[in-house]
């Protein structure tokens, strides 16, 4: 059987109950997970959850369906949470039904709706009022989920003071400096009075670290083969050309 250790963050209703049909239930094999909420339902298996410790948020989605948002995803651009609301046709990303955190052996459950004890989970009753976010009481609960929160947050902090628009203007401006650079350099001219300078300032803000070169190409080469596996199978998909 599968552990399942489950928190109940809030109840519906002020006396603790739930509105009827409004619970949500918790079924549980050997190997697969089933939550079901208004007449909905989702089936997960935890041994298919390629990136370990990553954490799943349960929505309602159309058509009489539940749909998982992840965090791997969801905190990796500023914008992928509405990406994923429009995608997956959630209605209203910050209402989720509960969040599922997969770390290396078990699996936790934060139910931000009132949920029926199905006896194949170890329910923990709301205790400590100081835990409001559902993300902070599985931090709680596993170090490594604990780590790949920290890491979600401080790359959410980074994204959120880091402009697309400035980025990408930088770049435009540095790739015109080097295209005059080698174009000078190609007509037989001599460097130019600002050329080193160029040169000086780009290795002081550069990425790679001296003696890391040789990392970087693999890391390069690496990302460059993905992006090319997504283009052919995009292409492949629309029965087209990359």
């Amino acid at each position: 059987m599968i552990k399942i250790v489950g928190y109940q963050l809030a109840k519906d209703q002020p006396d603790g109950s739930a509105r009827p049909g409004d619970v949500v239930t918790v079924t549980a094999n050997e190997s697969k997970i089933q939550i079901a909420y208004r007449g909905k339902s989702i089936e997960v298996d935890p041994s298919l959850v390629t990136i370990k410790p990553d954490i799943a948020a349960v929505y309602e989605g159309v058509e009489q369906t539940m749909v998982l948002g992840w965090d791997s995803e969801r905190f990796n651009t500023r914008d992928m949470a509405s990406s994923i609301a429009d995608r997956k046709g959630v209605a209203d990303i910050v209402d989720y039904v509960c969040l599922v955190g997969f770390d290396l052996n078990d699996t936790y459950v934060v139910f931000r709706k009132p949920v029926a004890d199905a006896g194949c989970l170890t329910l923990v009753e709301q205790s400590d009022s100081s835990i409001y976010r559902p993300r902070d009481w599985i931090a709680q609960q596993s170090a490594a989920l604990g780590q790949f929160i920290l890491h979600n947050k401080a790359k959410r902090t980074m994204l959120a003071h880091t402009s697309t628009y400035d980025t990408v203007s930088a770049l435009e401006l540095q790739i015109d400096l080097l295209t005059q650079l080698v174009a000078k350099l190609m007509a037989g001219a001599s460097v130019p009075s600002w050329g080193q300078t160029f040169i000086d300032s780009m290795q002081a803000q550069q990425a790679v670290q001296a003696g890391a070169e040789v990392a970087a190409t693999a890391q390069i080469a690496a990302q460059k083969g993905k992006n090319r596996s997504l283009q052919l199978s995009q292409a492949n998909a629309i029965g087209g050309s990359p």
